[in-house]
């Protein structure tokens, strides 16, 4: 019995082992494929009877193989079950019936419900083949004079056994463009070539199409040979049916043909929808590595240089995010198009998808001649884009941050050139944005250190290599502690101490901030409670505690905090959460609602470094705050730069007239001091009066409190605190 072939779609290899444990049987062929790209391949050449489709894949999802399946007339009706783990709303299922679905199966998969489905439309396909063997039995059965006369749809003609036209049905003249006159008693050669250009004829004897009706059999090809109408040859697809008279004696052929032009180009628009991104018409994922590993090849034999180039706009969801992914589409085709101006026509422009590109510049012949297409393309992409969407104009700015690796330099093969770029890229994000940089060593080994440290810093909770410091917030005034800022430290179990510079960053990067935030919060919320319940309960101080972009973003920021007030039984007004000025300005409406919520559950709100981020004052009306604190940045420069203490008592001046407080930060000289004390500067913290201490050296300084009556608690008059 013959096999049926079943398509298994999905990129994820432990998923086609399952759907294969559960569907191969002796009867079936189980075929696989890891991506969109490589299904549409496979079911260009091979007949199925059935496609298992996963829907969330990367490149090409479900959704987009069903589409263009359904464009194909040799794909079309095959039946698509779609596989799924993501949503079973109705909204999603319908997308995907829209899409040319037959069923979904939704993850973990059922065995019993999958090997049950799948059974039916193996027989429903068993059924429509049988069907089809019957109805071309019945066409066998009809003599060849009938066949002429009922192939209206297909040009049909007569041939004797030397290849002359002895008869033309009406279809055969309409497609070859001349009456049957023209046609009958004229050999094959005439009208039919074994090339696009008719310079090579097709020669009926000889053929393999003769010598297999010679022997009996039909002959069937499509597309190797192009028929001529006027001046114009168009590919046909035909079969070549032997005509036997009395005795069994070979006395011609029935030559059966069609115009397949459309499906032609629809089978080259099917591979180029495999190959190049349909937004942007630039080469893809798949067809990028391709020409990159074939640009390689050739700088290998012409011992030239390739430069590759990653680029990742800047600032790209933050208009996905304010103007619609359909502005969105708009700004990526703009952006395709400028870098097609900035290259030459024999490099290659790729989009990988999102907002990543890479450029391959070949025949390099000095390896800094990337840098001058570099700074072209950042000079293009930084003046703005006029976006059109129905009656609006959208003026969008972007950057663009570029890395550059260069082979043989930077590596020898295609996909370490790819990563060093992407890490080059990295690289220059976290330079400022806006710039380019060529893969250097030194990178790799950032890469390879910050691997490291975050495989150490995900068992950080667990091992208790965590730990908080509590640096004092004074009051000028009074000179007495009126709260601490809770700050994490990390020493490993060697004992070495890893900076906070160093691993903030990367848990953010990680998202173990989330986790790390929340044992923070934690311990700080324990450690006032026993402080504010303790021996310090006569003046409670406020405990300040910083809260990252990730936790911000986090919808269930709420539902920890409220947690933890149940938990630890702290008084929600001995709380300040800090966060930076940046971090709200993404999505500002849904950051303030969650603020104007944390707020009013008695929680104070302080925007921490302020005026390193936007540098405005404009925007801080429309937060719900009640602390500003002044960054370190403008501090340190009091006395020195005149311009840096105008910011200072303009910050100062415009949190008096909101009703906020205003705390200073890195104070380490007596005259900051004098001058924040003489502006009204409400707080200040800073080594100038206390280093951020353990909790029992914390404790061991103000073992009697910290009322500012009492001479022994006062952190003034001023004095330098030992480091």
């Amino acid at each position: 019995m013959e096999k049926q072939n079943i398509l298994l779609v999905d990129d994820r290899p432990e998923n086609l082992i399952a759907l294969e444990a559960i569907l191969e049987q002796p009867n079936r062929n189980l075929i696989k494929a890891h991506s969109g790209n490589e299904a549409l391949n496979v079911l260009l050449k091979q007949d199925f009877a059935l496609v298992l489709l996963d829907v969330q894949m990367p490149d090409m999802d479900g959704f987009e193989v069903a589409e263009l399946m359904r464009q194909n007339p040799n794909t079309k009706t095959i039946p698509i079950i779609f596989v799924t783990a993501i949503s079973k709303e109705q909204q999603y299922v319908f997308k995907g019936y829209e899409k040319g679905a037959v069923d979904y199966l939704f993850k973990p998969l059922e065995p019993h419900i999958i090997s049950s489905k799948v059974t039916f439309f193996l027989e429903l396909d068993k059924k429509n083949k049988l069907l089809k063997r019957r109805l071309e039995e019945v066409r066998k059965l009809k003599d060849d004079n009938e066949l002429i006369l009922k192939s209206v749809g297909e040009g049909v003609l007569g041939l004797d056994g030397d290849g002359r036209i002895t008869f033309v049905n009406p279809a055969a003249s309409r497609l070859l463009g001349s009456e049957s006159e023209q046609l009958i008693d004229s050999k094959l050669k005439q009208w039919f070539f074994n090339d696009e250009l008719g310079v090579s004829p097709f020669e009926w004897t000889g053929s393999l199409a003769h010598e297999r009706c010679v022997s009996g059999d039909s002959f069937h090809q499509d597309g190797a040979v192009f028929a001529k109408r006027g001046e114009e040859y168009f590919p046909i697809e035909y079969t070549a049916t032997p005509v036997f008279q009395a005795e069994n004696k070979l006395s011609g052929a029935v030559l059966a043909f069609q115009d397949i032009t459309a499906r032609k180009e629809a089978e080259r628009q099917l591979i180029q929808s495999a190959r190049f991104d349909t937004l942007t018409g630039l080469a893809n994922r798949s067809l990028f590595e391709k020409l990159l590993q074939k640009a390689i090849a050739q700088a290998k034999r012409a011992e030239t240089c390739v430069s590759l180039m990653f680029l990742d706009l800047d600032r790209f969801k933050q208009v996905n995010d304010s103007l619609g992914h359909h502005v969105g589409d708009l700004l990526l085709k703009e952006v395709a198009e400028r870098l097609k101006n900035c290259t030459r026509e024999m490099d290659t422009v790729s989009r990988l998808g999102g907002d990543e590109f890479t450029i391959i510049i070949e025949n390099v012949t000095d390896p800094q001649c990337a840098a001058v297409v570099a700074k072209k393309i950042l000079n293009q992409l930084s003046e703005k884009f006029l976006l059109h969407e129905g009656d609006f104009e959208h003026e969008v700015v972007v950057g663009a941050s570029i890395g550059i690796v260069n082979f043989p330099n930077s590596a020898d093969d295609a996909t370490t050139l790819l990563k060093r770029a992407d890490i080059a890229m990295y690289h220059a994000k976290s330079q400022g944005r806006n710039n380019y940089q060529f893969f250097t060593a030194d990178m790799q080994k950032n890469i390879s250190r910050n691997l490291s440290l975050e495989n150490k810093l995900r068992s950080a909770l667990e091992n208790n290599e965590l730990h908080l410091v509590y640096q004092p917030q004074v009051d000028l005034n009074s000179g007495g502690v009126i709260g601490v800022e809770a700050l994490l430290r990390w020493q490993l179990e060697s004992g070495e101490y890893i900076p906070p510079d160093q691993f903030i960053p990367l848990a953010e990067e990680t998202g173990l901030i989330v986790p790390i935030g929340e044992w923070i919060t934690r311990q700080a919320c324990q450690q006032i409670c026993l402080w504010n319940n303790g021996p310090y309960a006569q003046k409670p101080i406020l405990m300040s505690i910083n809260l990252s972009v990730r936790q911000l973003s986090d919808r269930k920021v709420l539902k920890m905090i409220r947690n933890i007030l149940r938990e630890t039984g702290v008084k929600a007004e001995w709380l300040v959460l800090e966060i930076t000025e940046s971090i709200v300005m993404e999505n500002l409406a849904e950051k303030v609602r969650i603020l104007e919520e944390i707020q009013s559950l008695g929680i104070s709100i302080a925007i921490d470094d302020f005026g390193t981020g936007y540098s405005s004052l404009s925007y801080v009306k429309k937060l719900p705050i009640d602390v500003l604190k002044i960054d370190r940045e403008f501090v340190k420069d009091i006395e020195q730069d005149s311009h840096g203490e105008a910011i200072i008592r303009a910050i100062i001046a415009v949190s008096k007239s909101l009703n906020l407080k205003v705390v200073a930060e890195g104070v380490e000289e007596q005259s900051q001091t004098e001058f924040l004390q003489k502006v009204d500067c409400d707080y200040v913290q800073g080594y100038y009066f206390s280093k951020p201490l353990l909790v029992e050296d914390f404790e061991a300084r103000f073992k009697d409190g910290w009322d500012s009556g009492a001479e022994e608690n006062r952190v003034l008059p001023f004095r330098r605190a030992n480091s």
